[in-house]
């Protein structure tokens, strides 16, 4: 361990790269990050049900943007939000709810939280 004078080894934390289904993913402090081009895309006309990972990291889904907007219909999940393109809070919910992609706008992302092994629905119209 590296003690910066004056800091007092406060703050101090490692990078790791640790591989999770055969991706790199970045740890930082008891921070992790995926790449995001390896988050799923959730496309029109789906229902699908989205399970939280062993350590119960929340999931980030792609939200598929087209020529009309895009209803996002969120069931069982401890909590959702949603972020527009530049990454900026669109909408938020508990147990469930409902936001809207607009039309033409790329670039969507959800984030879906649940304890390990929890399911959440989520559909895209």
């Amino acid at each position: 361990m590296l003690v910066i004078p004056g800091m007092n080894g406060r703050d101090l934390n490692d990078l790791d790269v640790v591989v999770k289904a055969g991706e790199e993913w970045v740890r930082w402090g008891d921070a992790t990050y995926r790449p995001l081009a390896t988050v799923p895309t959730l496309s029109p006309g789906s229902t699908t049900s989205v399970s939280i990972g062993p350590e119960g990291y929340a999931e980030w889904r792609d939200v598929e943007a087209g020529p009309v907007p895009r209803t996002i219909q969120v069931t069982a999940a401890t909590a959702w939000k949603l972020y527009d393109p530049d990454f900026l809070l669109a909408g938020s919910g508990g147990a469930g709810g409902r936001a809207t992609v607009p039309a033409g706008a790329g670039g969507w992302y959800l984030t879906l939280f649940g304890a390990a092994g929890y399911q959440v629905g989520v559909s895209v119209e």
